[in-house]
C-alpha cells in the first residue's frame, strides 16, 4: 500500500518569511498557467507554430525530431 504523501504547500518556496510571502503572491498568478519548458533543446517556434509532430513516440528515441514544418536541425 502506498504511503500518503503530505507535501506542504509552501515547500519550494524560501525560507524568510517576507520572501515566501512575496513568492506565494507571484506563485498564485502563474499557478494555472500551462507550463511551457523547452529548457533549449528545442526551437521555439515548434511552440510559436503548435504543429502536431507526425510521430511524437519518435521525439523519445531522438533528439534531431522536427514537426512536418520545421526545419531539420
Amino acid at each position: 500500500m502506498p504511503i500518503p504523501m503530505n507535501l506542504h504547500p509552501d515547500r519550494l518556496f524560501p525560507a524568510d518569511a517576507a520572501t515566501r510571502g512575496l513568492a506565494r503572491r507571484l506563485y498564485a498568478t502563474v499557478k494555472d498557467l500551462p507550463i511551457v519548458s523547452p529548457h533549449g533543446h528545442t526551437d521555439p517556434q515548434w511552440f510559436a507554430d503548435d504543429t502536431p509532430f507526425a510521430n511524437a513516440s519518435a521525439l523519445l528515441a531522438s533528439s534531431a525530431v522536427s514537426p512536418p514544418t520545421a526545419t531539420k536541425l
